[in-house]
């Protein structure tokens, strides 16, 4: 196949994040005197495309500015206190950047904690560019972080995700996609489904 982008989610597929975010999440529900959230339910909603998130944590169709500020202060804290990179992921990182493949990551992510997590995992010097969720740019499953990605590389790209908002995100973008499952383990039945790195390596060389 002819040279690409290789884009990536982050949550589930780069990295182990799951500590991370259910107890940025419950530390946010607790300063609205709410109890804490079972993480497999928390994990469970970020993860599917017909949650509203926001509705189903707080119980608000919005939060203010001040909340998002402080989510994002907490949530960079618990990253680099929790978060881990998978095996799986540095080998694939590391051979496709020997082969010459432009990387890329679109996470729903707030944009500016990205590139602090990246930094601290280890993994930022692989990636040419960086997209999250923020103003302007709607979260996954718009496909709109894939479609800045692609116009912005000019290159025929790939999306490799871990649930079935990547799925749709990669599907309403017309973009290839592969399912990892080395995170959360969850096949999508429309969707190439990878246990291993050498089987993502074989869809994309």
């Amino acid at each position: 196949m002819s040279t690409k982008c290789v884009i990536f989610d982050m949550d589930g597929t780069l990295v182990d994040s799951k500590k991370a975010i259910c107890k940025t999440i419950n530390y946010m529900r607790s300063g609205l005197n709410m109890s804490n959230l079972d993480d497999e339910f928390i994990i469970s909603v970020i993860n599917n495309p017909k949650k509203d998130a926001i509705k189903e944590f707080y119980g608000f169709d919005e939060i203010t500015l001040d909340m998002k500020l402080e989510f994002e202060k907490e949530f960079d804290k618990n990253y680099e206190l929790y978060t881990v990179v998978y095996k799986e992921a540095i080998e694939l990182l590391a051979t496709l950047k020997s082969s010459g493949y432009a990387l890329a990551v679109a996470t729903n992510a707030p944009h500016a904690t990205i590139e602090s997590i990246l930094k601290n995992c280890g993994i930022l010097d692989y990636f040419d560019t960086i997209i999250g969720a923020g103003e302007g740019i709607a979260p996954k499953p718009d496909p709109a972080m894939l479609n800045i990605i692609k116009e912005k590389t000019g290159l025929e790209c790939v999306f490799i995700g871990d649930s079935k908002k990547d799925f749709l995100a990669a599907k309403n973008a017309k973009m290839e996609y592969i399912n990892v499952l080395w995170g959360r383990n969850e096949s999508i039945d429309e969707a190439k489904n990878c246990k291993t790195v050498s089987e993502v390596i074989n869809i994309l060389y």
